[in-house]
């Protein structure tokens, strides 16, 4: 008997894996998305926008809070 490359759990674990790095992969997309995005409803995934607007906003606003 042939045994397979890779274990039978594998067709169970790897679903369950990308299920659980969902949620990471949408708190990484909406930190570089505008609030008119992030507000939105239905909710946009890609930002329609420019990447570094989001990122422009929050260092802007880390400059007023921390004084740099």
């Amino acid at each position: 008997m042939r045994r397979l490359p890779f274990s039978p759990w594998h067709l169970l674990l790897m679903p369950l894996a990308l299920l659980f790095a969902l949620p990471l992969v949408q708190m990484v997309l909406t930190a570089f998305m505008p609030d008119s995005d992030i507000n939105r409803f239905p909710p946009r995934f890609i930002p329609a926008g420019s990447p570094s607007t989001g990122s422009r906003a929050c260092s802007a606003s880390r400059r007023r809070c921390c004084g740099c």
